[in-house]
């Protein structure tokens, strides 16, 4: 992401995760919210895309909103007909994972100048992934160190009550943001790296072919004048 845009897209994920924190403490329950989440995430935004005539970003972020509200919606009442014991603990509140959607909608819509390029689309599919990789992670972490079991498995150990209240699932969350980041400034640094090197080696070879160039076109006037 450019300077000049004020937000982070890992650190809006992390702000997502936030937004679920007191319904997520298991691995399944990181699983439903990830997959719940990233599912009306990309159709919400593929949907909006779609409509050229709205140019207006508070417009689009409305129908946005609104589609996403009926999506989660339609999700809550299928999810329902599972039996699952796990499946009906995390789906009980899924209606809060409006919020999380609402919050990663920001950057694309509020930062991104195109709707319908291949690279809009890549990039929201990008963010869709590292959320659900992000939820999934924090969801294994709390239940781990939270509880000492890791889906539905004792590990051997007690959690530590720390990491089962806000506060402490507020730490994990910054805690994989910092170490996300690190990891997305340490790719973009070598791309960067990269791309200056395939710029530099494009350069050289551009002026060794204007140098034969210019020496070919020396020998064909010598040529001539004999």
């Amino acid at each position: 992401m450019e300077k000049k845009q004020p937000i982070n897209s890992i650190y809006l994920t992390a702000l997502a995760v936030c937004a679920v924190v007191l319904n997520i403490a298991t691995i399944y329950d990181a699983l439903i919210y990830a997959v719940v989440v990233g599912m009306v995430f990309l159709i919400g935004l593929s949907i909006v895309s779609m409509i050229d005539k709205i140019s207006d970003n508070h417009v689009r972020f409305i129908l946005y909103s609104l589609i996403s509200a009926v999506l989660i919606t339609i999700l809550k009442v299928l999810l329902g007909y599972f039996e699952n014991p796990f499946i009906v603990f995390a789906t009980e509140n899924i209606e809060t994972a409006v919020l999380p959607t609402l919050i990663l909608g920001i950057y694309p819509i509020y930062f991104e100048n195109t709707f319908t390029t291949k690279n809009y689309f890549i990039k929201i599919i990008v963010m869709a992934v590292v959320w659900c990789i992000f939820t999934a992670i924090y969801g294994a972490v709390i239940e781990i160190v939270g509880f000492g079991t890791f889906a539905n498995m004792t590990l051997g150990f007690e959690g530590l009550e720390f990491f089962q209240l806000p506060y402490g699932g507020m730490f994990v969350i910054a805690t994989l943001a910092l170490i996300f980041n690190i990891i997305r400034r340490t790719y973009v640094k070598r791309k960067k790296h990269f791309d200056t090197l395939v710029e530099s080696y494009k350069i050289v070879i551009k002026e060794l072919y204007e140098k034969e160039s210019i020496s070919q076109d020396m020998l064909d006037d010598k040529g001539g004048r004999k």
